[in-house]
């Protein structure tokens, strides 16, 4: 029998390019620990009082910064089930050049 996931959030939807005016979303975790799907590392939240799955981490990419910043804001009691916090996303350029995923966690 296999898991039935809510709907993952989609990182094309978002669409800013900028860090002064990224977009932003409201997420509430429903579930603090992460799980493994075969492409991801995801977390179970509500985004905007919608429930989805937040992918944290893509095996396919070397982009860690997500579940970097998520490990640390965690380890320091920041993450919580229930507790609100805003999650800032923008495409940036890597050091190689090439257009990479942005994020910052507000609380």
């Amino acid at each position: 029998m296999s898991e039935i996931f809510s709907p993952f959030v989609r990182w094309s939807a978002y669409t800013a390019k900028d860090m002064n005016h990224p977009d932003v979303l409201e997420i509430e975790p429903i579930d603090t620990e992460l799980f493994e799907t075969q492409y991801s590392t995801n977390l179970r939240v509500k985004v905007n009082k919608e429930e989805k799955v937040l992918p944290i981490h893509n095996f396919e990419s070397n982009n860690k910064q997500l579940l970097n910043l998520y490990l640390k804001a965690k380890k320091q009691n920041k993450i919580k089930e229930g507790k609100k916090f805003k999650l800032h996303t923008w495409m940036g350029i890597s050091k190689n050049n090439f257009p990479i995923r942005r994020f910052g966690l507000v609380f």
